[in-house]
């Protein structure tokens, strides 16, 4: 703490660790730092005052002086109730949001940097100056900052830390807050920086039952181990947690149970959509959607260009579950102002059955147009009251059966699509992706991932093993109210195993294997394991 004899207030001057500074150059980029940070403007963000350099040399930065404490000594006397605590959080992440959007990653987020003055009244302090990648795990002054470490920095991977990291940092806050510990704690540090790049952490819920369900769900988001499931921003990670402290937002719900109507080796449809979703692996929303459906929701019902796309490429191997995913879970689930047309696409027929949908999608439509003057005069109405959306599974067989690509119907139809009025997704199996890029190339569309296409994969073997119990449920030959008998959780983990050689992540204590009253290993109920090997396929019934 300082005076400002010409300002007449107290004021913080901080100084690098010697560690930090070791010569000019160390010292240019702190103050760099530092300069971005004294532009930042947000009410939960410590103010920066000035920053420059000693007579030696040495850098400093002069900020705001906050009168209170810490949130790490606040906890230490006593546990923030969950509202409080809730709140506190989301103005955190309002303020890293506000820094990444100013190309800042704070890269150290953690209680003690974290300061409530007098009036209980949050700040976020340090921002960029905490760490660098070579700090990292290191001792001296930053012993207690592996526990709130991302993964990727707990594994070394400085070069992929973004605001996804801070995202995950602020997670552990929040986790720490809800239940009292922290959700990674080992000894010494390179076991606890172990633990956060490769465990999950327990759900809050284990350890406090009282704790919400929305909120153990938001917190564990948050903490997913993979950036790319984590909120994409640190806006969502706070638009979530404002919506949970409404007080209509707050009754709990209690989630009804997976009721499954097994269909054999047919794709599920709309008449599924009730409980597909929870077949789905991943992250949920706070509307239960995984972020593997949001993607393509919020694409398709988008109308402005820039935040859409012509045409995306949805791919994956064969027996993934592209049609399910699309019939049941994406297409019931858009919004009212979006008309779909779905085919089945052929090798000889696929554009006379993509006009034929259309017409009876759009009757204002007349009856002689082609192909392309259907979808370009839908793109060309001035203010369309539908969206109309055209899906084309099972594209394969087209690539296939086509030869001339560059000048077939389909592409100089779908060259009509802008986005906006009229939208394409093409459903494709991932070992045609050099076929398919060179479709998109002919409809000079860059094939851009998280953009324009994604990625409907194989479940991993502990989202297999959920799935296969929930099928057992449905069949009745594994009990829905109890814990399995020990030879039906063998017989599970026996299934997924023959699906997953060498994975042994997912397994609960071994048991007797499930046998009928000749000895042999049967499948519970109906419910044979049908699986083929072939490229890159297996199925599952």
């Amino acid at each position: 703490m300082a005076h400002d004899e010409e300002l007449k207030r107290r004021v913080a001057i901080k100084v690098p660790r010697t560690h930090r500074y070791r010569g000019p150059k160390d010292a240019e980029a702190y103050l760099v730092e530092a300069q971005v940070l004294a532009g930042v403007d947000h009410p939960h963000i410590v103010p920066v005052y000035d920053v420059g350099r000693s007579d030696d040399g040495q850098p400093y930065v002069v900020s705001k002086f906050i009168e209170g404490c810490s949130l790490a000594d606040r906890i230490k006397k006593s546990r923030l109730v969950v509202r409080e605590a809730v709140a506190l959080v989301a103005k955190m992440a309002d303020a890293l949001q506000y820094a990444h959007q100013h190309r800042l990653v704070h890269r150290d987020v953690k209680p003690g940097n974290i300061l409530i003055d007098t009036s209980n009244k949050p700040f976020l302090v340090d921002f960029g100056l905490a760490l660098k990648e070579e700090d990292f795990g290191k001792g001296g002054g930053i012993m207690g900052t592996p526990a709130y470490m991302s993964p990727e920095q707990a594994s070394g991977e400085g070069h992929l830390v973004d605001g996804r990291s801070d995202i995950f940092s602020l997670g552990v806050v929040l986790y720490e807050l809800l239940v009292g510990r922290r959700p990674f704690e080992a000894d010494p540090a390179d076991i606890l920086l172990s633990h956060v790049a490769t465990l999950d952490p327990r759900p809050p819920r284990q350890i406090d039952p009282a704790i919400p369900r929305e909120l153990e769900r938001i917190t564990l988001k948050a903490l997913a181990k993979k950036a790319t499931d984590r909120f994409a921003t640190a806006l969502d990670f706070a638009d979530d947690l404002n919506h949970w402290l409404q007080p209509k937002a707050t009754a709990e719900k209690t989630p009804a149970p997976l009721k499954i109507i097994p269909k054999g080796l047919r794709s599920f449809d709309a008449g599924d959509a009730d409980f597909f979703l929870e077949l789905l692996p991943g992250p949920r929303d706070r509307n239960g959607l995984p972020d593997t459906l949001r993607f393509w929701k919020y694409r398709l019902e988008e109308t402005v260009a820039e935040q859409t796309f012509r045409v995306g490429v949805m791919y994956g191997p064969s027996g993934c579950g592209k049609s399910s995913f699309v019939k049941a879970g994406l297409l019931p689930r858009l919004a009212n102002s979006v008309r779909v047309v779905y085919i089945e696409s052929t090798p000889d027929d696929t554009e006379a059955r993509l006009l034929k949908g259309i017409l009876k999608a759009c009757p204002e439509l007349s009856n002689d147009l082609s192909l392309r003057e259907a979808v370009a005069h839908l793109r060309r109405q001035e203010r369309p009251r539908h969206k109309l959306v055209l899906v084309l599974d099972q594209f394969e067989q087209w690539l296939h059966g086509k030869q001339d690509r560059e000048n077939a119907d389909l592409v100089q139809a779908l060259r009509q699509c802008d986005g906006e009025r009229v939208q394409a997704i093409v459903m494709v199996r991932d070992d045609f992706w050099l076929a398919v890029s060179r479709f998109m190339k002919n409809l000079e569309i860059r094939v851009l991932e998280g953009q324009n296409s994604a990625l409907v994969d194989l479940f991993d073997p502990r989202h297999a093993r959920k799935v296969l119990t929930a099928f057992g449920q449905a069949y009745g030959t594994l009990p829905e109210n109890h814990a399995p008998a020990k030879e039906q959780e063998a017989f599970v983990d026996q299934a997924v195993s023959s699906l997953f050689p060498g994975r042994q992540d997912y397994l609960r204590p071994p048991g007797p294997v499930c046998r009928d009253g000749e000895g042999q290993a049967v499948v519970p109920g109906h419910a044979q394991g049908r699986w083929r090997h072939g490229r890159r396929r297996r199925h599952l019934s």
